[in-house]
């Protein structure tokens, strides 16, 4: 199977769109004899291209041009592209026939900015064209379009994509690593939390350019001693890591960049602040009660539906010690609101959702 993958990663749209995509091919090479794949990413800030690489894949590195990245007339998601629609698309179309002159399998787009204009360029280079999405903002034109949003349905991009493109919705769908899969390891979060929590995990999403980390860590500073261990997880890509180590310091907190044994850190710790990102798919499959900070606009309608369930409650910025021990202590104090956050929680999402999206571009 030849696989062309188009995402970028950096400070300012994070990492979670190259990581389902390598989530996703993960799952794709269990299942196929042999799969070659290359991303095609721009030269971002702080992007992960140098960890796709260790990971086995090749990458066509494109440059960033800075009168796109700049220009304020555009809309931030246009902006993130790093080039103008049609040279980026254009470059992309490139890439396929240098590698493959009859055309690839499948072309993954993970980009917001992107839309039907850009696909239509690259169409007919490849036999199959899937968007991971949601948005639910602009046209597509794609064979499979996948929104991993917790309670959507195909419904939202009626009249957005073409009427026989498939539609994979809502958080069944969730492209999540091998290890959050629930089915294929020992840990049962309903029986396996303890009680009374207090190891606190922290993660703001790869980039966080806002510093919400920074945030997080002083307003954890004047109820310490009500804590137990503390370990906070920051992206390679974070700019702000040397005042986080300071303030991390003065809580003897550990910090760890980069982590990549995600779930077991989620089963070792009993309670969360998190980004309102794809890491809170990987939370609910870990059954891990989450006070969840809006980092980005899209989270908006995820932080809602969450709240509705009890599997979150949400920290509203600027974060103080007062709100976040309004938000947390509950379930600190109360075993049966505690024990409920987590069965909400794995209600959500079993951790599958990479093995049935593999399972349908693999379905004839």
């Amino acid at each position: 199977m030849k696989v062309v993958v188009r995402a970028d990663s950096g400070v300012a749209m994070g990492v979670g769109h190259v990581m389902r995509c390598l989530t996703l091919l993960e799952y794709l090479q269990s299942k196929c004899i042999s799969l070659d794949a290359i991303f095609v990413c721009r030269d971002h800030r702080g992007n992960l291209i140098e960890f796709i690489n260790k990971k086995g894949y090749r990458v066509v590195t494109l440059p960033v041009d800075d009168q796109v990245l700049d220009n304020q007339a555009l809309e931030q998601h246009a902006r993130w592209l790093g080039g103008t629609l049609s040279e980026d698309s254009h470059a992309t179309r490139r890439t396929i026939l240098q590698q493959w002159p009859e055309g690839a399998d499948w072309l993954i787009v993970d980009h917001y900015g992107t839309d039907a204009e850009w696909h239509r360029i690259v169409r007919s280079n490849t036999k199959q064209l899937m968007v991971i999405d949601d948005l639910a903002d602009r046209q597509y034109d794609c064979d499979l379009l996948l929104d991993q949003t917790f309670g959507e349905t195909e419904a939202r991009y009626k009249g957005l994509v073409p009427e026989v493109a498939r539609v994979l919705a809502g958080a069944g769908f969730a492209l999540l690593r091998d290890e959050f899969d629930l089915h294929k390891h020992d840990f049962e979060p309903a029986t396996s939390r303890r009680w009374p929590p207090r190891d606190l995990l922290v993660s703001l999403g790869g980039g966080d350019p806002d510093n919400v980390t920074g945030e997080v860590l002083d307003a954890l500073v004047s109820w310490r001693s009500e804590l137990g261990k503390i370990t906070v997880i920051v992206g390679q890509a974070n700019p702000h890591l040397n005042s986080l180590r300071a303030k991390a310091s003065l809580l003897q907190a550990q910090i760890l960049v980069g982590a990549e044994n995600m779930a077991q850190l989620m089963r070792e710790h009993d309670l969360a602040i998190g980004a309102a990102g794809a890491t809170s798919w990987e939370r609910c499959a870990m059954g891990l009660p989450t006070a969840a900070v809006i980092t980005a606009a899209n989270q908006k309608t995820i932080i809602s539906r969450l709240k509705a369930t009890g599997a979150i409650v949400e920290l509203i910025r600027p974060i103080s010690d007062s709100s976040m021990k309004a938000e947390l202590l509950p379930w600190m104090t109360d075993r049966e609101a505690y024990e409920g956050a987590v069965s909400a929680a794995i209600s959500i999402c079993d951790g599958r959702g990479a093995l049935r999206t593999s399972e349908v571009m693999l379905t004839p």
